[in-house]
């Protein structure tokens, strides 16, 4: 449980990640099949750790398929402009 305002900043967050960058496929070469038919991205583990240890975005690891997003302006953000339906 948190309060609403800490809830707020971490909606805000995944709000703005989603708006900054397109959904891209991973190169095919570093798809490996998992257990039970999953798929799993051969140096993911270890590049998720490397992001979290050092407060690092993939795309500043120097990883060859990370492609940084646009600088979103999240002042005042109230919705995704992507979703907007007319009339709102």
């Amino acid at each position: 449980m948190c309060e609403l305002e800490v809830a707020r900043a971490q909606t805000l967050c995944a709000c703005g990640s989603f708006e900054s960058s397109p959904v891209r496929e991973l190169p095919a070469d570093l798809r490996v099949d998992g257990p039970d038919g999953t798929v799993a991205i051969d140096g993911m583990s270890a590049a998720v750790q490397t992001a979290f240890a050092e407060g690092r975005l993939f795309s500043d690891l120097g990883l060859d398929w990370a492609v940084p997003g646009q600088e979103i302006d999240l002042v005042d953000y109230r919705y995704f402009p992507s979703f907007r339906t007319l009339g709102m």
